[in-house]
């Protein structure tokens, strides 16, 4: 008999696997463990380690990347994540379709006079002098080929050729222009080049299953799933949602119960709890999803509550006093008030440590 999930015991599910129930102990382990943060912004991926590792500092990330056990590199969605150098290495070669398919499409047909192969070649003898902003890259692949869109040019390059961002002296690592390296080179070892995406389908059920092949797609930007779930299906544990869709996991993964409670979490912007699935009713309350999901460029930091996101939150500073508004997007009890309010106040001492003041404020919904 096909088990059947209610959308409370995918939510608590989700959340356990991402560290949201209980925070987790090691930075490398969580990072892995959760399929990477996305990072469009140097500060979100602080965040999202502060509400998943237990007594994180955020010297634990920037050593980290010092270190170069972490990186900040475009991988799935064809988008900026926080990732371990290891699952870096590992997965790069799977996602190159996704980066290719992502930059073609962006050149709008503008990419036809390229001869790729050399483009890289140029790109990673530019690299060898030096990391460089993407800025300099381009100017650099312009003016080696005049008669072509230097921009087009740049954008290829840095989805063709695997590159990091190298991290800097800023509290968050990484400057607003950051320098790209070639990866290769900053790591110090081979990239692998087994495109095979059975470990990436695994590592993402894993992290947020169990998923349909939809909720696979949207993560992860690969097209065409479908026969890859097939092939795996023998070693794929298969159950239903309340709707009768089916879904995969792996054998063995977190499933608790549906009244473990969910303490107060808050989410930074772009986090991939927010962005993992193509139905996200597991995270987000449909009638919030408008306000959360605020345009194309944006998804809003949110708070977690008893597991589902009900309000959004940022952070306003003023020379040295910093507050943290918090928006309900629905009534919210006085219980449940002063426990947002009281893990807001802990955020804030690890965002804003230095600051004379630190208030939390809760104003009405955006």
């Amino acid at each position: 008999m096909t088990t059947v999930l209610p959308l409370r015991a995918l939510n608590r599910a989700t959340l356990a696997r991402q560290r949201l129930l209980a925070r987790g102990t090691t930075l490398a382990d969580v990072l892995a463990g959760v399929g990477g943060l996305q990072a469009q912004a140097p500060f979100p991926p602080f965040v999202g380690l502060w509400s998943r590792v237990a007594d994180f500092a955020s010297d634990h990330l920037r050593a980290a990347l010092d270190a170069r056990a972490v990186v900040r590199a475009t991988l799935q969605r064809a988008t900026l994540h926080v990732v371990t150098a290891d699952d870096f290495v590992r997965f790069r070669a799977a996602l190159q379709p996704v980066l290719t398919r992502a930059w073609m499409s962006a050149s709008r047909g503008r990419a036809a006079a390229i001869d790729l192969e050399a483009l890289v070649r140029e790109a990673k003898a530019r690299l060898r002098a030096g990391a460089c902003t993407a800025a300099a890259l381009r100017d650099h692949l312009g003016a080696l080929h005049p008669g072509l869109d230097p921009q087009v040019l740049s954008l290829a390059v840095r989805h063709e050729l695997p590159m990091v961002q190298t991290p800097g002296r800023g509290a968050w690592s990484f400057p607003a222009s950051p320098a790209f390296a070639d990866a290769e080179a900053w790591l110090g070892r081979p990239l692998g080049g087994d495109r095979d995406l059975a470990p990436l389908l695994r590592r993402y059920l894993e992290a947020f299953g169990p998923a349909t092949v939809a909720d696979f797609q949207t993560w992860s930007g690969v097209r065409g799933a479908r026969p890859l779930f097939e092939g795996l299906r023998p070693e794929l544990e298969v159950i239903r949602d309340e709707h009768g869709r089916e879904l995969f996991d792996v054998e063995g993964a977190p499933r608790p119960d549906v009244d473990t409670p969910a303490p107060p979490r808050f989410v930074p912007d772009w986090d991939n709890l927010l962005l993992a699935h193509d139905d996200r009713t597991r995270i987000i309350p449909p009638e919030h999803r408008p306000t959360i999901f605020f345009s194309a460029q944006r998804v809003r930091a949110t708070v977690l509550v008893d597991g589902f996101a009900a309000a959004v939150w940022d952070i306003e500073r003023s020379r040295d006093a910093v507050v943290l508004v918090v928006r309900p997007l629905a009534p919210m009890s006085g219980r449940a008030r002063n426990d947002v309010a009281d893990e807001g106040a802990r955020l804030l001492a690890f965002t804003d440590p230095g600051a004379r003041t630190r208030d939390v404020r809760f104003d009405a919904a955006p």
